[in-house]
């Protein structure tokens, strides 16, 4: 095995003024990037995703609440491809979201917290939030095409 020689200090300066050597930060060149770097990356991305379809939401909410011509706009808007496709994205980023939580709410209860059951658990997450989305998009899906076979 080959000794890493480089400084694992940097020059700094304390608050008083005087020079000081602290230790460096690991970074993304220390360590080896691993599917859990991008899941924790993915969960923050999730919250914010999650955060903003609720907009639409909101949206959809107003129209209902209005009723009339404002509610048949929002539906009329949502009900675009482009939209329906957006509304997916925000269930699967929701569900990924919430997966994601419980498995950080096991590591804080100091459960699983072993490398090998971290690296088991990444792709099981993936899994979960697969299947969950499915199940809720093709539930959503069967129930929007029974309703507009009873209308016809």
């Amino acid at each position: 095995m080959v000794a890493d020689r480089r400084d694992p200090l940097y020059e700094g300066v304390n608050s008083e003024g005087s020079r000081v050597r602290r230790p460096k930060s690991p970074h993304l060149t220390i360590y080896k990037f691993r599917l859990s770097m991008l899941m924790s990356i993915g969960n923050r991305l999730a919250g914010v995703a999650s955060t903003a379809g609720l907009g639409m939401f909101a949206y959809w909410l107003r129209g209902l609440a209005r009723g009339g011509v404002t509610y048949q706009r929002s539906n009329a808007l949502l009900g675009h491809p482009v939209a329906r496709l957006t509304l997916a994205g925000w269930c699967a980023a929701s569900i990924y979201h919430l997966v994601a939580g419980l498995r950080h709410l096991i590591w804080d209860d100091a459960h699983r917290l072993e490398k090998t059951q971290i690296n088991q658990d990444g792709p099981r997450t993936l899994m979960m939030t697969m299947m969950m989305t499915t199940i809720v998009l093709g539930s959503l899906t069967l129930r929007a095409k029974r309703r507009r076979g009873s209308q016809s």
